[in-house]
């Protein structure tokens, strides 16, 4: 197994803002990867909880590997000869910083023996703030915040409810669910509403959201 580096999950490349004598922005020198690092605290908790609803709801009540989960995706794997799903917050962030994107049993072993070590040393608000600014959102935006404001022109505290949702629908699929290439591109948009309507019905039956807030959206 990979020795845990958290160095490796901390040293994320960022956006480069460059500006003038009087300190106005000139331009966002982004290369292949648009990220600009947002804290914790700077994330709206709706933002967060949307992704916690579609991607790990037992994220902060499990220790790293979520059983009930692994067991359904195993059984699933087994039915469709494939090696996918049971991933939680944590193993997806152990895969995207120090693992291979290849589908076999021995990097999901890996997977799940590093996340329950970075458990150990990160708490879960250090976990979720290293997950949510490492996260391929599409169109070369990695994070909440370049993704905010690439897609809506917004800072994370101006997002919607239904925005919020509908960033946390990308994450699964960065091509099939992206935002601009649903509304302007295929000018075909079911599969991503269809994927935030998901998003929000499991915000609410998690009592996330008020059943106002979710009829509303």
């Amino acid at each position: 197994t990979p020795v845990l580096d958290v160095d490796k999950i901390k040293d994320l490349s960022q956006s480069s803002n460059i500006y003038d004598m009087n300190r106005k922005l000139i331009t966002v020198y982004t290369g292949y990867v648009n990220r600009d690092y947002a804290t914790i605290h700077e994330i709206p908790r709706q933002l967060q909880l949307a992704f916690v609803a579609i991607e790990d709801i037992r994220f902060e009540s499990h220790s790293g590997i979520d059983c009930k989960r692994l067991i359904g995706a195993f059984v699933n794997n087994m039915l469709n000869e494939s090696v996918s799903g049971g991933s939680t917050i944590t193993q997806q962030l152990i895969k995207n910083r120090l693992l291979s994107p290849e589908r076999t049993y021995k990097r999901k072993l890996h997977e799940a023996f590093l996340a329950t070590q970075l458990e150990a040393q990160y708490d879960k608000d250090e976990i979720l703030e290293s997950y949510l600014n490492t996260i391929n959102l599409g169109d070369g935006n990695y994070g909440v915040k370049a993704a905010a404001k690439d897609y809506f022109g917004k800072e994370l505290s101006e997002l919607t409810l239904k925005e919020c949702a509908m960033l946390a629908s990308v994450t699964q699929n960065p091509y099939r669910y992206n935002i601009r290439r649903s509304y302007y591109v295929t000018k075909d948009t079911k599969a991503l509403l269809d994927r935030t309507s998901r998003v929000l019905e499991n915000m609410y039956k998690a009592d996330f959201i008020t059943r106002d807030e979710y009829q509303t959206a």
